[in-house]
């Protein structure tokens, strides 16, 4: 099944979208649709690699989310995703915690680019969105502040970083996670426990 013509038009409208677009086309990953549940999700398990987007979602938060997952994706074809089986918990745990700071890093991104477009009108943003953007604006001034003369790629630069670092603190914080009972280190432990549970 081919992505959403919806989506698939919002992901060439920003950077962040064709990258992640550039690689689901490369390695031969499949979409499945669904009309509920979560948002997006990765799914390594089966015979093909897939990615599950529920379309009850407005298309450009879709895009977000599938950016998000494209870098699972990305970390698995690469060998470089955490193992349960192979690795001690606490390492896995931190693996996988920056792992899912990173996708959240780039969904954020990619949304803020078309934002920048006026492409999201009227669409509520994926959680926490507002506190990376207001994150990446405050790294812009700050950028702009230490040189007047910054271009704006460079205040973008600064605003990205910052970006990057709030997703950290909402994740570290509890403000983003798996669920509205786990943080993301509770979950991969007991993901952990679950995986390496002697029979």
């Amino acid at each position: 099944m081919p992505i959403p013509a919806n989506v698939e038009t919002l992901l060439k409208q920003s950077e962040t979208g064709i990258a992640a677009l550039a690689f689901f086309n490369a390695n031969s990953i499949e979409i499945e649709t669904t009309s509920a549940g979560a948002i997006a999700y990765f799914d390594p398990s089966g015979a093909k690699k897939k990615i599950v987007l529920n379309t009850s979602k407005p298309a450009a938060v879709i895009a977000a989310y599938f950016c998000h997952e494209i870098n699972h994706a990305r970390m698995f074809v690469a060998g470089t995703t955490a193992d349960p089986k192979k690795e001690a918990k606490d390492d896995y745990v931190k693996k996988m915690v920056a792992e899912e700071a990173a996708g959240t890093t780039l969904g954020f991104r990619s949304f803020l680019e078309l934002e920048r477009k006026g492409l999201t009108t009227g669409v509520n943003p994926p959680d926490r969105y507002d506190m990376y953007k207001r994150a990446f604006e405050n790294g812009r001034k700050a950028k702009k502040e230490k040189d007047p003369s910054a271009t704006e790629a460079e205040m973008d630069a600064m605003g990205f970083s910052y970006g990057a670092r709030m997703v950290k603190y909402c994740i570290d914080e509890r403000f983003l996670g798996p669920n509205m009972i786990e943080s993301y280190s509770e979950y991969y432990a007991r993901d952990w426990a679950q995986q390496n549970r002697k029979k």
